[in-house]
């Protein structure tokens, strides 16, 4: 059986409020959810909850600020909506709830159980007024011979290896940062900066990174071990994984400068150096501190704050019109921004305090 949306019986929408009255068991497990979706169906969900059991699985929501307004910072009504959702759905069925994967899942999973039969829907139409019935889609019933494995791995992604229940989704901190334009800015380097005789290159290897890298908000969240919220890595936290080669740069800042022991990591090795971040073809230079660290001095970020580098990388590119809060870097993004690396200049300041650590006048440019 092909949903294709063409047809006031041939939708999604059709096809789910014609069983839903008989349905003992629903699980939709969607990228995207629509306010309106969720509203239209609320009762009829929270009768199947009843009866049984209602999930909601969403998988394109994991990333800090997904449920933030970008302008007021506050929830958005989808959030709220899905709050109430939420409790009124676990109030019914502690086997119910709506659920927040922590990896992205962008996949269209409907389970419909009722009358000991169970019929699995797999397709493209999210849980919204477009994808239930307003565009044009495909959805097709699956095979009773796969419904063992669908539904195995249905459950798999509202486990609590692979999800969050929204109640202990913290949206407590909004997805943007102030760090960059608190930065001192310049329209050109000062003139007393003497320029080496050294240069180099890192390349941005964001296919290889997709959840750490400038992706390490699509890594594991944390976990407050005393309210058990838990919180996804902010949108501009960001650590860049160098390689052997080009830590092997001369250029290459790893100096053990500062033997601060990174409690998580275990290490010391922890090198910390003046710097200034440029865009490329502009006159924009904002002073900062940078670091590198791990085995190897491996690791570079912003110090004291990750985000800052993270916002001066992605807000460019969020300006060009190339990345959305929530959408992953990959090499089309960098290679429509025209460049795939960052480039690092290195001055020295013959007005610094020269001290025993070889950086103590040196000065970087970061260029992106």
């Amino acid at each position: 059986m092909l949903i294709t949306n063409i047809g006031t019986a041939n939708t999604l929408d059709y096809l789910i409020k014609n069983k839903i009255k008989t349905l003992t068991a629903l699980d939709i497990c969607v990228g995207y959810c629509g306010k309106t979706a969720i509203h239209d169906y609320y009762d009829e969900l929270l009768a199947v909850s009843s009866r049984g059991r209602c999930r909601l699985i969403l998988g394109m929501y994991s990333h800090q600020g997904a449920f933030i307004n970008s302008t007021s910072k506050k929830p958005t009504p989808l959030k709220l909506i899905l709050d109430k959702l939420n409790t009124d759905l676990r109030k019914l069925s502690s086997s119910s709830g709506v659920f927040i994967t922590k990896d992205q899942f962008h996949g269209k999973i409907y389970n419909l159980e009722y009358e000991g039969k169970q019929e699995i829907y797999l397709g493209s139409c999210n849980f919204s007024l477009d994808g239930l019935g307003g565009r044009r889609e495909a959805q097709i019933l699956a095979p009773k011979s796969d419904n063992p494995a669908i539904t195995a791995y249905i459950n798999s992604l509202a486990s609590k290896t692979n999800a969050i229940d929204l109640q202990l989704l913290s949206t407590s901190t909004p997805p943007t940062v102030s760090g960059l334009r608190k930065l001192h800015k310049v329209s050109a380097l000062p003139s007393y900066l003497t320029k080496d005789r050294i240069s180099g290159t890192i390349t941005l290897r964001v296919d290889e990174q997709p959840k750490s890298g400038l992706n390490l908000c699509f890594s594991s969240g944390r976990i407050n071990k005393y309210t058990g919220k838990y919180t996804p890595r902010p949108w501009y936290e960001v650590e860049l994984s160098i390689d052997e080669k080009e830590r092997n740069q001369p250029i290459y800042p790893k100096i053990n400068n500062a033997a601060v022991t990174i409690k998580h990591q275990k290490t010391r090795n922890r090198c910390i150096f003046k710097a200034y971040l440029h865009y490329r073809h502009t006159d924009k230079f904002y002073s900062c501190t940078m670091a590198t660290y791990s085995d190897q001095n491996k690791a570079m970020c912003s110090d004291g704050d990750r985000r800052i580098l993270g916002e001066f990388i992605k807000s460019r590119l969020e300006n060009l019109g190339l990345l959305k809060v929530g959408d992953k870097i990959t090499s089309d993004v960098l290679n429509a921004y025209g460049f795939n690396n960052i480039e690092l200049e290195r001055y020295t300041d013959p007005r610094a305090v020269k001290t025993t650590d070889p950086l103590s006048d040196k000065v970087y440019v970061i260029t992106f």
